[in-house]
């Protein structure tokens, strides 16, 4: 017959033999070793300094000291040795964390899969109840990961239902956050637990946040504005004072708005890329500004002032709209200016553009293209692409371009030969008054004549001039040869001998282009 049975391995009495009870006895002391095992630790390697009489480990794949070659076995201490036992596949041992079953690699819990399936509720230092199936009283609750990553899910049938986390105090609500109703996260809080405003709510549909009862902001600072952005966190918004508002870029405030004005600090443009042929201010990107009132003619509207120069402000000069007609439609601009350093006085209409494009410079009401009460002084002035003469510049070089003057309108010089003046029109008379000629008495026929006098011109004419003159004598005149265009010979003629010198004065009349 076999020595061992066939389950538990105890030792079994054999035939005619000797010292039964050592056989007995020993499968007993096995029994009390697996029979209602009691385990003081599972997958244990090293043997405990001081064991207990009759205490037993399970021991780990790699067991050393004692235990060694004993792997996975289980060991008990008896009295003065340690006691080795194979466990069989479905062995059962209760040790420090409940139940477990030998699956023939290790010690595992004793329930399975299917025992903790569709199971009416469950309790965890608590009790759960129909309504809350799950029932846990602790100081804290951890979901931990599985090697990656870790989800909670809460689901509900339909749209119109709840899928929230609820937080309650003394088991009344005061925050829900979840889907309420809709598909739409949101965020609500409870002052009582019955009524729930919503604080923020995050559209499924393109995930805009909303905070329906409004948004409270630090006053942040303008390294750190109250809102600002994630990839830009020195530029949003901030409250440097109360009732102010700064919008801050790159760490500093650019503009401030308070409840009387809107102070900007950086240069500001108003810019559109594709311009129209004309201006259309219904197509055309355009800042307006905005007044009310009754609109009539000579009423001012919206404006624009600017501030002196330096710290302290005061509005210095304003350009302003002004209805110049009785329809409302119609409009100009006013431009204002102070007329003293008086903080006190009132800044006065210098000038005003009307709806049809008159100008008015100290005028109220232009009737003109350009009207001005008082002196107007200019370098250079056009009447279309001609030029407007005064007489600042009617005496200067004058000068031509195929026929069309180009300069003044008079030209005066002289030099050694005499004067010349030259008109914009191409006239030109040159004179000479200190010449003279000498001894009237060589005989000409029945009367006297002079020795050649010649005369060349202070400037050249472009064809032969026409020459005239006198001489200063009685019974005397002026004869000239043909002149050129830079130069004429003369001589004095009298009907009597004149010795002595006489004085001729001459003038040509001819053009200098």
């Amino acid at each position: 017959m076999s020595e061992l049975s066939p389950r538990l391995a105890l030792p079994l009495i054999q035939p005619a033999q000797s010292q039964k009870h050592v056989t007995h006895n020993e499968a007993l002391d096995r029994l009390d070793v697996v029979v209602q095992l009691v385990v003081q630790e599972f997958g244990a390697n090293i043997p405990p300094v001081d064991p207990g009489d009759g205490m037993v480990w399970a021991l780990g794949p790699t067991p050393i000291g004692a235990w060694a070659g004993h792997a996975l076995a289980l060991a008990s201490w008896r009295g003065a040795a340690w006691a080795f036992a194979t466990p069989a596949t479905g062995w059962i041992g209760f040790g420090p964390d409940g139940l477990r079953r030998f699956d023939g690699a290790d010690w595992i819990s004793t329930l399975g899969a299917d025992d903790l399936q569709n199971l009416a509720g469950v309790g965890i230092n608590a009790s759960s109840d129909a309504g809350n199936r799950l029932s846990v009283a602790s100081t804290a609750t951890l979901l931990n990961h599985e090697g990656a990553g870790h989800q909670l899910k809460i689901n509900k049938a339909g749209t119109s239902d709840t899928a929230s986390l609820l937080f309650q105090s003394n088991f009344a609500g005061r925050a829900e956050m979840g889907l309420a109703g809709g598909d739409d996260f949101s965020i609500k809080v409870s002052p009582d637990g019955s009524n729930f405003a919503t604080a923020l709510t995050m559209a499924a549909a393109n995930g805009r946040v909303s905070a329906p009862v409004g948004l409270d902001l630090a006053d942040g600072s303008t390294a750190s504005p109250a809102l600002s952005f994630a990839a830009d966190s020195d530029t949003g918004l901030t409250r440097p004072a109360s009732n102010k508002i700064g919008l801050v870029t790159g760490g500093a405030v650019r503009a401030t708005l308070s409840n009387s004005e809107l102070q900007v600090e950086v240069q500001t443009t108003i810019r559109f890329d594709a311009p129209s042929t004309f201006y259309d201010t219904a197509l055309d990107n355009t800042l307006l500004l905005i007044r009310g009132g009754t609109a009539a003619q000579n009423a001012y509207g919206a404006s624009l002032g600017f501030s002196k120069i330096g710290s302290t402000s005061r509005v210095c000069s304003v350009v302003a709209l002004k209805q110049t007609s009785a329809d409302a439609d119609q409009c100009g601009l006013a431009f204002f200016t102070h007329p003293s350093s008086n903080t006190g006085s009132n800044l006065i209409e210098q000038m005003v553009i009307r709806h049809d494009g008159f100008v008015g410079i100290g005028v109220a009401e232009p009737s003109e293209r350009l009207q001005v009460a008082g002196t107007v002084r200019a370098s250079n002035l056009l009447r279309g692409t001609s030029q407007v003469f005064s007489r600042d510049n009617l005496v200067g070089a004058v000068g031509q371009t195929a026929g069309l003057p180009t300069g003044a309108v008079v030209e005066r010089g002289s030099n050694a030969n005499g004067n010349y003046v030259r008109f914009a029109d191409g006239t030109m008379r040159c004179t000479q008054v200190t010449l003279s000629a000498a001894n009237c008495s060589t005989t000409d026929g029945a009367i006297f004549r002079s020795g050649d006098v010649g005369w060349t011109f202070p400037s050249t004419f472009a064809s032969a001039p026409v020459v005239t003159g006198s001489a200063d004598d009685i019974d005397t005149w002026l004869s000239t040869g043909t002149p050129t265009t830079n130069a004429c010979a003369l001589r004095v003629k009298s009907s009597v001998t004149k010795p002595g010198a006489i004085p001729v004065r001459v003038v040509a009349h001819g053009r200098w282009f």
